[in-house]
């Protein structure tokens, strides 16, 4: 299994707790998708948007003819980012690619890391 954890580097980036926010992780084997979950903001003029987003467990079946090492993966974002001081929403549509280590000793779990910066949102968050 893999686990996937996005993170938002993206200062005044908010993303709508609302929206379907969705990931698409794509790895030589097989596709799987999942959508976001995560706890809201406290502040009650932002309790639509995360605060946190929780990792995402995403179930890869790796075949046993696979050898260890590592096989680039691609993980599709889809967000719905708002601007804090804009109070504007947009679709944003990520590709990004990652590196999945697979060993060979027993059932494993992988861990990837996702982290969005403003440039993967385009030249500003909303442009």
């Amino acid at each position: 299994m893999v686990s996937l954890s996005v993170r938002y580097m993206a200062p005044g980036v908010l993303v709508n707790r609302a929206a379907p926010n969705s990931l698409l992780l794509v790895t030589p084997w097989q596709k799987a998708q999942a959508g976001l979950r995560g706890s809201a903001r406290t502040e009650p003029q932002w309790a639509d948007y995360f605060a946190v987003v929780e990792p995402v467990l995403f179930k890869v079946r790796v075949p046993a003819s696979a050898r260890a090492g590592q096989y680039p993966v691609t993980v599709t974002a889809q967000l719905f980012v708002c601007d804090q001081h804009e109070k504007v929403c947009r679709l944003r549509k990520l590709t990004l690619p990652v590196a999945l280590k697979v060993s060979v000793a027993g059932p494993k779990q992988a861990a990837l890391t996702l982290n969005v910066h403003s440039q993967d949102l385009g030249r500003s968050p909303l442009d």
